[in-house]
């Protein structure tokens, strides 16, 4: 699926990493746009270092995707179910999240097909 913006969750997501990062956010006192935010490297989203260790970047990607949780929960996110019907545990999608935010070199569109897998917007 990718990032897409009629996609809620993905609009979910934006919406905290664009409030996360306000003064990064707004470029000539306008909003840059969903399409653009999926080109932030989550390197710098997570707020590693260069010379971070694994380690360390993983314990940041952790970090964020709990705020991240917390926050598309508030704003009236449910957990999506998994392939036999259950819903996904906090803990799955917070580990889901933080698997991919640790990626090297990856881009918050990435995210996209996670967010679908892990939470629903009605």
């Amino acid at each position: 699926m990718a990032w897409v913006r009629k996609t809620k969750p993905h609009m979910f997501l934006w919406r905290f990493v664009r409030q996360e990062y306000r003064n990064r956010a707004r470029k000539d006192k306008k909003w840059i746009p969903f399409e653009q935010g999926g080109t932030w490297n989550n390197s710098f989203i997570i707020r590693a270092a260069v010379s971070a260790s694994p380690a360390m970047v993983k314990q940041n990607a952790e970090d964020f995707a709990r705020k991240a949780d917390a926050f598309i929960m508030e704003i009236g996110a449910k957990k999506n179910k998994d392939d036999v019907g259950n819903d996904i545990s906090r803990d799955d999608a917070i580990s889901k999240l933080t698997e991919a935010f640790a990626v090297p070199d990856s881009k918050l569109s990435s995210m996209g097909d996670i967010m679908t897998e892990c939470y629903i917007v009605e």
